[in-house]
């Protein structure tokens, strides 16, 4: 009987911390969108990965290709120091090839269980993918972050790349939160259960994804959570 409750409250815990992480998630999407100075309408592609094979390639490689996109991922074994690679085709011919510079931090191999988004910002065409993160050993800090990458497939020319990590999936960290027409991301720092957090924006300056600045010095917001899971802001420095 005791092992019958013993058991029963560790059901009830964990539904209690799932119900916790899911109003922690909705606040930190309010607070985003209340920030956001453009509405972008994101479109979730659902079930968006197919496993395939590549002949000549050992089993205990993952390969997971987009339906219905024109874009492949390649993830290698990263205990044999490879690197993950995502390629973009149009119809047969790779027009772009990306290498993630996370090294073992980026896990593809969660790519059944990745959100994958597309979106139109200011007349250019994006796809965005939120990866999880993990590490050689699975450490709990790695597997609570997680990956941006932004594609912008505008020009089949000149695909760009963006990559940046985040303590959190939601997808309104995307937006423009200085009304000046380009692409920024707001990026969580820590974990909010552990204590007040920083979120810092950047922004796209020549192709890369940077923090924004004032007098060379950061941009930033401080959040930290109530006892009811709502987020309340204690400092900043904003636009």
């Amino acid at each position: 009987m005791k092992l019958k409750y013993f058991l029963m409250s560790l059901f009830l815990l964990f539904l209690s911390h799932i119900n916790f992480n899911s109003l922690q998630a909705q606040e930190l999407d309010t607070l985003f969108n209340q920030l956001n100075r453009t509405q972008i309408d994101f479109m979730i592609i659902k079930d968006p990965f197919i496993k395939f094979s590549i002949e000549g390639r050992s089993d205990d490689t993952l390969y997971f290709r987009l339906k219905k996109l024109s874009i492949k991922y390649l993830v290698f074994d990263i205990c044999k120091n490879t690197r993950n690679e995502i390629q973009v085709f149009d119809t047969k011919h790779i027009i772009a090839i990306y290498h993630d510079t996370t090294r073992d931090y980026l896990d593809l191999n969660m790519g059944r269980s990745s959100d994958v988004y597309t979106f139109v910002f200011n007349n250019r065409n994006y796809y965005c993918i939120i990866a999880g993160g993990t590490g050689l050993f699975n450490s709990g800090s790695f597997q609570r972050t997680r990956f941006f990458i932004l594609i912008d497939v505008t020009d089949k020319k000149n695909v760009l790349f963006y990559e940046i990590w985040t303590r959190n999936r939601s997808i309104f960290s995307i937006g423009d939160f200085n009304n000046d027409g380009v692409l920024d991301f707001l990026q969580l720092t820590g974990d909010l259960e552990d204590g007040p957090t920083k979120i810092i924006p950047h922004t796209i300056v020549n192709d890369k994804l940077v923090p924004m600045l004032k007098d060379e010095k950061e941009y930033y917001i401080i959040i930290k959570e109530r006892e009811n899971g709502k987020i309340e802001i204690i400092e900043k420095r904003w636009f």
